[in-house]
């Protein structure tokens, strides 16, 4: 604008109304609303205070409001690619955004990978992870908002090795503790590598080789392979005659499956024994039959029994207590100090008790003093008897006590009683008559569920 007196400032309307004067040529207004039509004119005033009409409107609408970003991305085909060591896993989003794995053995997860950069399509690799082990998963993406997308959990099994090599062969079976019906054999956990899953232990009283193995008398209770390297026992104690010489050999067989060569060779020649003949076989205790063979290797008719030296079995286990909880029970005890004692052997049974330590399954046998049985069925009531036993095996008469796991059970508040009299929970041997005391629960608060039978 000109004036023959000089321009000295401008005044600035909005919608009609002015809001505000200006000595410059450009002025910002701030503070309007969205999406809204402005109408601005500007007159122009001098130093005589004359002041000119208003110039043409100069007309503009404000933008609308931004709307928050409050979705997160949608997370879709996500996808797990797998090795033996390790895993890739990929997805994609329908908006950029950063991205990580979470991963772990359960779904607490407990490692994560490092934040991604901002993309739509996204891949993790994780890695020096074990062979044939099943890995929990999810992931998550977050956008520019801060919207974070976390899918639902996912696994994925790395590989197997491709192990088709059997175990290496035993080498160092022997035998040792010969008695007249039992003896002990040991060797080493032999290397693989899948690891050792299981034995085949046998014996027989001709020579064992790779072809008659298979038709050997096979054992039972045989140990689960410990760590490579370490030494293995197995105390042989049932179908054994005095003065026989035994063979016994072993394959073991891995986690996939393949199977060893034959172990070396381990004879042993149980103790002597008395004998007499018979017509039929003895039922004495601490007597063994067997029918005599003969020479055409036929039966003879008779039987060879012979006269075991040691009939007594060692004293019972004390301190037998046992506690149910949910889904297991655990039988606690104190083994018996004779010299000839060799382990425990606890027999389980359901719907009676357990008459003799052949009637019902063996859960344990061993020389240690607390054993917990479990996968138990709740609400279910098992039955236990608990024995000692000798090289002979002489076996001590059996301790019975009977247990009801129940999800609501933990191991507390649980009161004793005593099998002799003379005894109380405190004392280890009976005022009476001087022999252990062995100590059973009788109640279990807030349900009396496990007794002495």
């Amino acid at each position: 604008s000109t004036d023959n007196t000089a321009v000295t400032g401008y005044r600035i309307y909005r919608n009609g109304t002015q809001i505000t004067t200006t000595t410059g040529t450009t002025y910002s207004n701030t503070g309007l609303s969205a999406s809204t039509l402005y109408t601005y004119t500007v007159s122009a005033y001098d130093l005589a205070g004359n002041v000119s009409s208003q110039s043409t409107g100069a007309s503009a609408t404000t933008q609308n409001q931004p709307v928050a970003d409050t979705t997160a991305p949608t997370i879709t085909s996500i996808a797990s690619s797998v090795t033996t060591t390790g895993a890739t896993i990929s997805w994609t989003t329908n908006e950029a955004g950063t991205s990580r794995v979470e991963y772990g053995l359960t779904t607490s997860y407990g490692n994560t990978t490092s934040l991604s950069t901002s993309l739509t399509s996204h891949s993790h690799t994780l890695s020096s992870l074990p062979p044939n082990t099943t890995y929990h998963y999810r992931v998550n993406t977050t956008d520019s908002a801060g919207n974070t997308a976390t899918s639902q959990d996912r696994t994925f099994t790395t590989s197997a090795v491709s192990d088709t090599t059997a175990p290496s062969s035993i080498t160092d079976l022997t035998t040792s503790s010969l008695g007249q019906t039992s003896l002990t054999l040991s060797w080493t956990v032999p290397t693989d590598t899948s690891g050792i899953a299981s034995y085949d232990i046998r014996y027989s009283t001709t020579p064992i080789t790779s072809t008659t193995f298979s038709s050997a008398t096979q054992l039972t209770n045989v140990p689960l392979p410990t760590t490579s390297g370490s030494t293995q026992t197995q105390y042989v104690s049932v179908g054994l005659t005095p003065n026989t010489t035994y063979s016994f050999a072993i394959k073991s067989t891995d986690a996939v499956g393949n199977v060893s060569s034959l172990s070396n060779i381990a004879t042993g020649t149980t103790l002597s024994a008395p004998t007499t003949t018979s017509t039929t076989a003895s039922t004495q205790t601490g007597t063994v039959s067997v029918p005599t063979v003969s020479s055409g290797g036929g039966g003879g008719g008779g039987y060879t029994i012979y006269q075991l030296s040691d009939v007594t079995p060692p004293k019972n286990p004390t301190n037998v207590r046992i506690e149910p909880t949910n889904t297991q029970a655990t039988l606690s005890w104190t083994n018996p100090t004779d010299p000839d004692f060799v382990r425990v052997k606890i027999v389980r049974k359901t719907g009676s008790a357990v008459s003799s330590h052949t009637d019902g399954t063996t859960v344990y046998d061993g020389t240690a003093t607390t054993f917990t049985d479990t996968n138990l069925a709740n609400n279910q009531t098992y039955y236990y008897a608990i024995y000692a036993y000798d090289k002979v095996p002489n076996y001590t008469s059996f301790i019975g006590l009977s247990a009801t796991p129940q999800a609501s059970l933990t191991q507390t508040n649980v009161s004793y009683t005593t099998i002799e009299a003379g005894c109380t929970e405190t004392t280890t041997y009976s005022t009476t008559t001087g022999v252990p005391c062995t100590k059973v629960p009788t109640a279990f608060r807030p349900l009396p569920l496990h007794k002495v039978l």
